[in-house]
């Protein structure tokens, strides 16, 4: 693990250095995929910057409110509030607000602005994880003798070097995958949002999956005889919200109703002539999205 670089002769925290990167290749990534669905370029760096603040704002209030020792009992981490406090769970259901909020400004369905920027979520995830790692936060228990990955996580235990299960990694390489898998899918989708669910289902369940691993969170919630970190509860209600859109979302393509967005139904009078009105419609304003205004035009010249 590398907790520091040194950078034109200045040391700075890895941690900080990868987040800040993530962020940078989340913003450029996404600014693509919303120009390639017709939003204009004022209004796509402001919707990632909107979504980046509510990102922050939901990952530093979920880690407030799940560990309140922290904060409140004069451990003194509100000083460092800026740099340290992020919860990948509280991101993301700020990441969800902040979408249903922009989607709503911009008249645009949900799922349509969910799958333009699932990718690059996916990929700053990625890149977020592998500074977790350098950190060396978010560790994991202690692997057996012996395994093939015996070096790549350590800790020092009673000045001792235990090699510990890189649960960091673990979730790097998956939100890597994903990427992978969407940026490829992107433009073959089945139907709108198959990528935003897609992303809202198999993340969360590789996460309850590693969550067992993870030796940095209290597993303090008994559920069918299984000790369950707040984590793993999160994950699994994110997972069983993402099978419920799907399963909606899938019912209505098979009756042959148009889809709605995220959260809203087509209606019972709906038919899929309706469904073909609104997706002419949608892109009748990416093509005005995607026109200069008059301003930048300038005035027309008189007619000779």
């Amino acid at each position: 693990m590398h907790p520091t670089l040194t950078l034109l002769g200045h040391v700075e925290r890895t941690y900080l250095v990868a987040h800040l990167v993530g962020i940078v290749l989340g913003l450029v990534l996404g600014w693509r995929e919303l120009r390639r669905i017709g939003l204009s370029a004022a209004r796509a760096a402001a919707t990632l910057c909107g979504l980046v603040v509510a990102a922050h704002l939901g990952a530093h209030a979920y880690h407030v409110v799940t560990n309140p020792e922290h904060y409140w009992l004069g451990r003194g981490e509100w000083r460092d509030f800026a740099t340290q406090g992020l919860s990948l769970h509280g991101g993301i259901l700020g990441a969800y607000v902040g979408l249903l909020v922009a989607a709503r400004l911009l008249s645009v369905g949900s799922w349509v602005l969910g799958d333009a920027l699932a990718p690059s979520g996916a990929l700053a995830l990625g890149v977020f994880r592998l500074g977790c790692w350098a950190e060396g936060c978010c560790y994991g228990r202690r692997l057996p003798a012996g395994s093939l990955l015996e070096g790549v996580s350590t800790m020092l235990v009673r000045n001792q070097l235990v090699s510990l299960h890189p649960t960091q990694l673990y979730c790097a390489g998956f939100a890597f995958a994903l990427f992978g898998w969407m940026w490829a899918r992107r433009r073959k989708q089945r139907f709108e949002g198959e990528l935003a669910v897609a992303g809202m289902v198999l993340y969360p369940a590789w996460r309850f999956v590693v969550e067992f691993w993870r030796a940095d969170t209290p597993k303090s919630f008994p559920v069918l005889g299984l000790a369950l970190s707040s984590n793993q509860l999160v994950a699994a209600g994110l997972f069983a919200l993402g099978l419920a859109f799907l399963w909606r979302h899938r019912e209505a393509l098979r009756s042959g109703a148009p889809a709605g967005v995220l959260g809203e139904t087509a209606g019972p009078g709906a038919t899929a002539t309706d469904g073909a009105r609104r997706r002419g419609a949608r892109r009748r304003l990416r093509v005005e999205w995607s026109r200069p205004s008059r301003r930048r035009r300038g005035a027309r010249a008189p007619r000779s």
